[in-house]
């Protein structure tokens, strides 16, 4: 048994909420602008190249989606710093309080984010390792994870496939009808984002009150596992 030292995750979680609320709100703004290139698009002929569409309409836009993308991009970056640092500290005291440090999620569970194909399960089995240990403890580790972190897990996944298809369409695009149907993808993807986003937000109140009344009971207790 060691001494329960670890920074709670309570401190980041304002600033973790703050950041992915901030993030939707960017990504729903850019799925706006592109509906609304989409409809100054659909008064031209479908056939019409690209190139030859640009107005100075369409060119007032495309500068202000690009001040949003890189708005976007800032706090994109500094969501998923913010969200790191939140799921490690989460990790870390979830270490420190349980008698099975293998099964509580682990400090390190973020990092399957970043590895091919890993990335599409080994996240999701570690935040349900760590979310049933912050609201249940060690004993029921092997119980299955809540029914929102399920779609909270499908919305990411899909949402991101939506995205992918939909930036492929546009790299592909020649004509106006091309560009107007490859912004359709933006709106839908932006939708199972927000889905996601909201639920991850419920993830890390839920973590976070979890661990915290655990480090309470421990503190009074007067020792640690």
């Amino acid at each position: 048994m060691t001494s329960h030292t670890k920074t709670p995750p309570t401190r980041i979680l304002p600033l973790a909420v703050g950041f992915t609320v901030a993030y939707l709100i960017v990504d729903l703004a850019l799925s706006a602008l592109d509906v609304a290139e989409s409809f100054m698009l659909s008064g031209l002929p479908p056939d019409m190249l690209y190139e030859d569409a640009l107005s100075d309409g369409l060119l007032a836009l495309y500068g202000v989606l690009a001040i949003a993308a890189m708005v976007f991009f800032a706090v994109f970056v500094t969501s998923i710093v913010i969200n790191a640092m939140f799921l490690y500290r989460a990790g870390e005291l979830a270490k420190s309080l349980s008698t099975n440090e293998a099964r509580s999620g682990g400090h390190a569970h973020w990092l399957w984010f970043v590895v091919p194909i890993a990335n599409l399960f080994m996240p999701f089995k570690k935040m349900r390792q760590l979310i049933t240990f912050a609201t249940e403890g060690d004993e029921t580790l092997k119980a299955p994870a809540p029914g929102y972190l399920k779609t909270l897990w499908a919305c990411w996944i899909i949402g991101n496939l939506v995205a992918n298809l939909g930036f492929r369409s546009f790299m592909g695009a020649e004509t106006v009808a091309d560009v107007t149907f490859s912004n359709w993808y933006s709106p839908f993807a932006s939708a199972f984002t927000v889905v996601s986003g909201l639920l991850f937000i419920r993830y890390m109140r839920e973590v976070s009150a979890g661990l915290d009344a655990q480090a309470s009971r421990t503190a009074r207790h007067g020792t640690a596992f």
